[in-house]
C-alpha cells in the first residue's frame, strides 16, 4: 500500500513542477490597478492580490513550491501608472478565475 501512495505522491508533484516551471514566461506589462480580493468568512477567510495591467490580469500570492513568500513586498512595489517586467507562471483562465502568478518583478526605467 505503501507503493501506492508514494506514487500517487510522486505522480502529482510531478504535475505541480511540470506546472510551475513548464509554463514560466516573461512579460512586460503596465499596472492600471491592483486591488486584494477576500473570500470566505470568520476562520476560513483567505485572500489573493490581483493586478490588473494593460495585458491581462494577474495574481501575486505566495507559493512555497517557488520559494516566494514575498507576495506582499511585491503588491507594494507596484505602482498603478508604472511598468514592468515580471516573471510570471501558470495559465488564464477567466472561466475558472484563473490568472498567472507572478513571481518577480523589475520596474523598467525612463516611464515616468
Amino acid at each position: 500500500m505503501g507503493k501506492i501512495y508514494t506514487g500517487i505522491f510522486l505522480f502529482f508533484f510531478a504535475i505541480s513542477a511540470l506546472y510551475n516551471f513548464g509554463t514560466e514566461d516573461y512579460v512586460t506589462f503596465t499596472v492600471e490597478s491592483k486591488e486584494r480580493i477576500v473570500t470566505g468568512s470568520g476562520d476560513s477567510t483567505s485572500s489573493k492580490w490581483v493586478i490588473f495591467t494593460d495585458i491581462e490580469v494577474f495574481k501575486n500570492v505566495d507559493t512555497i513550491f517557488r520559494f516566494k513568500f514575498n507576495s506582499a513586498d511585491i503588491q507594494g512595489e507596484l505602482k498603478e501608472g508604472k511598468t514592468y517586467n515580471a516573471k510570471v507562471y501558470g495559465w488564464r483562465i477567466g472561466f475558472f478565475s484563473m490568472y498567472r502568478n507572478i513571481i518577480e518583478v523589475r520596474e523598467v526605467k525612463g516611464n515616468d
